[in-house]
């Protein structure tokens, strides 16, 4: 998408959003909304999905009533949603075997919402529970900012008769076009993610006075292996021909990728006095944080380098807040510190999905890179203009923040309409 043509969206999102806006004021009661999201707990570009779904609603809609149903229970997520927004309801159950809403809480609130969302994720994950509420109540439902790869006949079915199917980047768009998906209304509309803006700014103040790590005075890090190994913390499907596929790849790839971001580490410490913090966005990354960058640097660097433990989103978007940049392997620690104004580089590894396509499309191309044909030396002066020229690199993130605003903004107001 070239400036022009991104602008001209941009500026019919503003119109759009502006229309809605006005005709939802005038509506009356105040409409409900169920939104169904928490695919998993283990991630925190997964929890914040939710958190950002939240956070976008009840911005621009604040007289809606929201009800959660968040597809895997997680107590310590549930009182942080419950913290910060305490007037929505968070109901849990599976979708029954024969494909009906559970009983108890999910059915009692579907039957009082007039319309069910489906939150931003890898794809359209809650097929069962849009179903059921299909099947349940017949009423609205619509799929904001998730990724859309292979279309089968049942997910065909779905989106064909959602009321709006928003994308969270142009290529899933694309593939809805060569699909003939177009009766619903369809449009990019950013990763939920980019609206998340919930801090715990008490667990943040105290970690980095621990780790004497001062604002702006620090880059945190952030790894990845080419594939997630899920099949080490839970049950999983995958053929075990795939699975040994997969742990290869990891072997292959991990050293090449951690000696990338180690040299980007080692450059920082050499010719800054900023701080180094190392933090995962998944489970399994403390310890990658520890064997791949922490015990090969520590040597030389260890007195500058600190490791956090796996954190709630909102503690991380306060620790971002406070750094001057976040370097990062996985997708979403980027958008959660650029969303607090943190510049922040993502380096984007092929198995990781078409979701990365986002950072082209809103535009945010100078910060991300193909990491597999990516040297040490292009990933350090990306950094290295972050740290030297602060001023210059937040005006780009202003300037990408400001056009995924609108476009979020244009997709709650268009399924406002929808209600």
């Amino acid at each position: 998408m070239d400036r022009r043509e991104f602008c001209n969206k941009l500026g019919a999102a503003a119109f759009l959003a502006a229309g809605f806006s006005r005709a939802f004021a005038k509506g009356g009661k105040a409409e409900r909304v169920m939104i169904v999201s928490g695919w998993q707990n283990v991630n925190i570009g997964d929890i914040a999905h939710t958190a950002g779904m939240i956070s976008a609603l009840k911005k621009h809609l604040p007289n809606v009533e929201l009800t959660l149903w968040k597809v895997s229970p997680d107590k310590k997520v549930e009182e942080m949603l419950q913290r910060h927004f305490p007037d929505v309801k968070i109901v849990t159950g599976w979708v029954k075997r024969n494909g009906e809403l559970p009983d108890g809480a999910v059915a009692e609130a579907a039957k009082g919402c007039d319309m069910l969302v489906h939150a931003s994720g890898p794809s359209v994950v809650a097929r069962k529970h849009i179903n059921a509420w299909r099947k349940a109540c017949g009423k609205p439902y619509g799929i904001f900012g998730v990724t859309i790869d292979k279309i089968d006949a049942e997910l065909t079915d779905i989106l064909k008769n959602a009321a709006f199917v928003f994308t969270r980047e142009t290529a899933s768009l694309e593939n809805l076009k060569e699909a003939k998906i177009d009766g619903p209304a369809c449009a990019f509309v950013p990763d939920a993610t980019f609206a998340f803006d919930i801090l715990d700014n008490a667990k943040a103040d105290e970690f980095l006075s621990k780790n004497k790590l001062a604002d702006k005075k620090f880059v945190c890090f952030v790894p990845r292996l080419r594939y997630t190994p899920y099949w080490e913390f839970r049950k999983t499907s995958t053929p075990k021909a795939e699975i040994e596929r997969r742990k290869s790849a990891n072997a292959r790839f991990e050293p090449v990728d951690s000696l990338k971001m180690r040299d980007a580490i080692e450059w920082l410490c050499r010719n800054t006095d900023l701080g180094v913090l190392l933090c995962p966005e998944m489970t399994y990354q403390v310890e990658l944080c520890r064997k791949a960058l922490y015990e090969p640097l520590k040597e030389k660097y260890g007195k500058r380098m600190a490791v956090h433990e796996y954190w709630l989103p909102d503690e991380a978007a306060a620790v971002y807040a406070r750094a001057a940049g976040v370097l990062s392997f996985e997708c979403h620690s980027p958008i959660i510190a650029l969303k607090q104004g943190t510049p922040a580089v993502y380096l984007r590894q092929p198995e990781d999905t078409i979701k990365g396509q986002m950072y082209y499309d809103l535009p945010l191309s100078k910060w991300v890179f193909e990491i597999d044909n990516t040297d040490g030396t292009k990933i350090i002066s990306a950094l290295a203009d972050i740290v030297k020229k602060p001023d210059d690199a937040r005006k780009y993130v202003s300037n990408a923040i400001r056009a995924s605003d609108a476009l979020i903004k244009k997709g709650v107001m268009i399924s406002a309409s929808k209600l």
